[in-house]
């Protein structure tokens, strides 16, 4: 090492892979499921109004849960809130593949919308508080790549 130089902070940790991985794998069945879900709907012969409002339930959840999300991951701690998010996630992702009842559709997307942004929320607080400081722009950067 050179004289003077001092030794730089791990960033790529078992933690930061795994959150990241985590974020990743969640935002892929997101963006599985918000460019077909419209489509789903008229094939089970949704009207064209009733399929826009099917999709875009999930965008206004999401809309009205982000600024509590914060506050709620603060108060009930991140990582119940993660976990509690991947599970509800992924039963509103089952009931999607089971129902073809568009009040049920509605209330899973309005379901997934809420728990979707109490989940990025959360991880990114995690993962924030998981990397050095001297390394957290770097590492917040390298996070946001999960963005899929």
């Amino acid at each position: 090492m050179v004289e003077g130089a001092t030794k730089r902070e791990a960033l790529w940790t078992t933690n930061f892979i795994f959150l990241t991985v985590i974020q990743t794998v969640d935002l892929f069945t997101y963006n599985m499921v918000t460019p077909v879900i419209a489509r789903y709907a008229v094939e089970h012969e949704a009207t064209l109004m009733l399929a826009g409002v099917i999709a875009s339930a999930f965008a206004l959840a999401a809309l009205i849960a982000r600024p509590i999300s914060g506050f709620l991951a603060d108060r009930l701690g991140r990582k119940p809130i993660i976990l509690a998010a991947i599970a509800v996630d992924s039963l509103a992702l089952l009931g999607y593949a089971f129902t073809t009842d568009f009040t049920v559709l509605i209330v899973l997307r309005i379901i997934h919308g809420f728990t979707y942004a109490l989940f990025g929320t959360a991880i990114a607080a995690v993962v924030a508080n998981t990397i050095p400081e001297s390394r957290r722009s770097e590492g917040m950067s390298w996070f946001s790549m999960s963005y899929v």
